[in-house]
């Protein structure tokens, strides 16, 4: 066997204590700027850049402001009140909520409870009609893509130009802005801008005619029946989506001008065939040559029920149905 070599020998027992001793130094000196760095970033900073890689504004909740929506959503935004189904959602995802507002005929708008407000799981409202938005960190909130609210609402609709008058409204509700044009003799449309796009309250423009429609999440809009661009084209139908045992349903309606006035209401039991199955009650339109209306039905016994619109006394269907739930 052959000895190792003395010189050898002693750089290995040099060299070793010198590595670990640079290595402890490292380490050492990392540990240190890593905590001076975070002394350094304010905490509000960190929660802002969270904030923002979600897509919301980076600027902190001013008292009272309802965040632009985002792909349809309204963040840190309640809408209360309109409620007709609630449940938990197993995943924390705003958007589940959004999809089953969107897959529901009854539904206008929703709010999405976030995890360890309502319980450990989120939680899904689904409202009957499109209620006042109020900043609340609680909440993600959205209103019904493409489509009218029961109160004619054009959501997520511009219709840019034809302004004699516009406003803020501090209460951030879409239906005061068509209640305004409805009582004035000159606006024949309107346009609400929700809250951030022109500060923190909403706007309402009243116009004097009739512009051309363009989809934008900035806005929901509405034209007055029979005003400006006349009647619409096609039949629309809103009904409630809950009423008391042998309550009255008042049904209100859109229609072209020369829609014939035996155009009727009927409601059926749910899972009836209209035509086939008999109706439990019904009523006729009337309002000939009027582009909108309302119809009163006699009441009905506890159960589900589905309301049609059908065509000039027969069973052809001319607007999308809507479930009824009496007790």
């Amino acid at each position: 066997m052959h000895p190792k070599s003395p010189s050898s020998s002693g750089r290995k027992i040099q060299m070793k204590p010198r590595r670990v001793i640079t290595l402890v130094f490292a380490v050492a000196a990392l540990t240190a700027l890593a905590a001076g760095t975070r002394k350094m970033i304010p905490e509000n900073a960190l929660v802002q850049s969270t904030v923002s890689a979600a897509g919301t504004n980076m600027a902190p909740i001013a008292a009272g402001l309802v965040l632009t929506p985002q792909g349809n959503l309204e963040y840190d935004t309640n809408r209360p009140g309109a409620d007709y189904r609630n449940f938990e959602i197993a995943q924390a995802d705003p958007a589940i909520c959004r999809n089953e507002c969107a897959s529901d005929s009854t539904c206008k708008a929703f709010t999405y409870v976030k995890p360890g407000v309502q319980g450990a799981r989120a939680h899904c409202w689904l409202k009957s009609d499109v209620t006042t938005a109020s900043a609340n960190t609680c909440c993600v909130s959205g209103i019904k893509s493409g489509g009218n609210s029961s109160s004619g609402l054009e959501v997520n609709v511009n219709r840019l130009g034809g302004d004699y008058r516009d406003y803020e409204l501090a209460d951030n509700n879409p239906n005061h802005c068509r209640d305004d044009c409805m009582a004035d003799s000159r606006c024949q449309s309107f346009t609400f801008l929700r809250p951030s796009y022109r500060g923190p309250n909403a706007h309402c423009f009243l116009k004097n005619s009739v512009p051309a429609a363009t989809q934008e999440t900035c806005c929901i809009s509405g034209v007055k029946a029979g005003g400006g661009g006349g009647c619409r084209s096609e039949y629309t139908m809103n009904a409630p989506s809950l009423v008391g045992v042998y309550q009255k349903v008042n049904i209100t309606f859109t229609a072209p001008a020369d829609h014939n006035p035996k155009g009727w209401m009927g409601i059926y039991a749910a899972g009836a065939t209209p035509g086939k199955d008999g109706y439990n009650t019904w009523e006729y339109v009337g309002a000939e040559h009027q582009c909108s209306g309302a119809v009163t039905v006699n009441g009905v016994p506890a159960g589900q029920y589905v309301v049609y619109y059908f065509l000039d006394g027969g069973y052809e269907k001319i607007a999308a149905r809507s479930n009824l739930t009496v007790r």
